[in-house]
């Protein structure tokens, strides 16, 4: 392979790397401005997104329930199975979303953790109970993760990229580098530093 086409392959990495990067900018920019709606609506508003599945036995009724609940400046997730012995006579599965002005949160707020001071909260249970239809032995899977936690996270790179514009704006208004930074008033064509070319353009440096 001949250094040209070692060039040009590099070139066309770099161009789908860049194009890559940009497009994961765009989906993190939309993340982060959609958390930033739902935590704010998360405190005038409960919203609940759930699923039901009732599946048919000839001893048992085995009844599973998993919802993502918005509110309070977190989302909570909750999978909860239970084998009932009293039988049901079939089996269906249904998706439900409902929202409400006075939501539930399934998390206590008083808890001294620190963790879940912070807004996390993390739960299994396997511990039995008793309902009117006999001894049911329930599985409880809950998770919660704060608002902010998720901003922060998805506002990382679109602040990076936005960082990098203005860095890349303002240099080339005052004359300088616009890789290096390098003050190119006295040598306009090429930069003595890092011996990029003037010209703004990927084809431009050297």
């Amino acid at each position: 392979m001949t250094i040209t086409e070692v060039m040009n392959t590099s070139g066309r990495f770099n161009c789908v790397r860049r194009r890559l990067l940009r497009l994961f900018s765009v989906i993190s920019l939309v993340i982060c401005l959609t958390t930033a709606v739902m935590w704010v609506r998360s405190y005038f508003r409960a919203d609940y997104l759930t699923r039901k599945d009732y599946k048919e036995s000839p001893t048992a009724a085995i009844q599973r329930v998993q919802a993502l609940v918005f509110y309070q400046g977190s989302v909570s997730y909750y999978s909860y199975l239970v084998d009932d012995r009293s039988p049901l006579s079939e089996s269906y599965n249904y998706w439900d979303f409902d929202d409400t002005e006075n939501g539930w949160d399934p998390w206590s707020i008083s808890s001294t953790s620190f963790a879940r001071r912070l807004g996390f909260g993390y739960e299994y249970s396997t511990q039995p109970a008793a309902s009117n239809s006999g001894l049911i032995t329930p599985m409880v899977f809950r998770i919660r993760v704060p608002y902010w936690i998720i901003f922060v996270l998805t506002a990382i790179k679109p602040w990076r990229s936005i960082a990098r514009f203005m860095r890349h704006v303002r240099r080339l208004r005052t004359g300088c580098c616009l890789f290096c930074g390098y003050d190119l008033r006295a040598s306009p064509d090429r930069c003595p530093e890092c011996g990029a070319a003037s010209d703004p353009s990927p084809s431009g440096r050297g």
